[in-house]
């Protein structure tokens, strides 16, 4: 897909908005004077039954995987946080691998990368436009395929997700599972 400055509003995928949602809440919990870096480790297992993308309530097709796909694997996230001047600075770094089994029994070896990163005033009251970069990639010896984006979520004072801008993506999103 090589659509320039796409508007996508609506869910993106449970783990970008994950992502999105950890990072405001460490922020409004833990806003301090120096940096701080947490890393955690967490099993994924998770079915999915289909495309969900670019909404949830009117998902692309995608023919390149036998759908439901169940997917086991294991997820880390490095969040490094630093306050100045009322100012929240934060990098999200996310990695989930693992393997995938298609409907057909076909499997798959999978990777997830996200990096995120924002900054924000939570007194402003202002939407928060963070920049983000998403790649999923799958490979087995029944075919291959990746797909991601580079471009900003924006988020509401709140946390809430309230869309993203595309400035560059390449696959059919409608097949990124996560």
């Amino acid at each position: 897909m090589r659509n320039q400055n796409v508007r996508i509003v609506g869910p993106l995928t449970n783990l970008v908005r994950l992502t999105a949602l950890v990072a405001m809440c460490v922020a409004a919990l833990n806003c301090v004077a120096q940096k701080t870096t947490t890393v955690s480790r967490t099993p994924l297992v998770v079915d999915v039954s289909g495309p969900s993308l670019p909404l949830v309530s009117d998902p692309g097709e995608c023919p390149e995987i036998n759908w439901p796909l169940h997917m086991e694997g294991t997820s880390q996230a490095v969040v490094t946080q630093s306050t100045r001047d009322g100012v929240t600075y934060m990098l999200v770094h996310v990695v989930t691998k693992g393997t995938a089994t298609d409907v057909a029994g076909n499997e798959f070896n999978f990777q997830y990368v996200n990096n995120f990163k924002t900054s924000f005033d939570t007194s402003s009251g202002e939407v928060f436009v963070n920049f983000t970069t998403d790649h999923f990639s799958m490979e087995g010896p029944a075919g291959s395929l990746s797909v991601g984006f580079v471009g900003s979520l924006i988020l509401a004072p709140d946390g809430t997700f309230l869309g993203v801008v595309v400035d560059h993506g390449y696959g059919n999103w409608a097949c990124d599972p996560i």
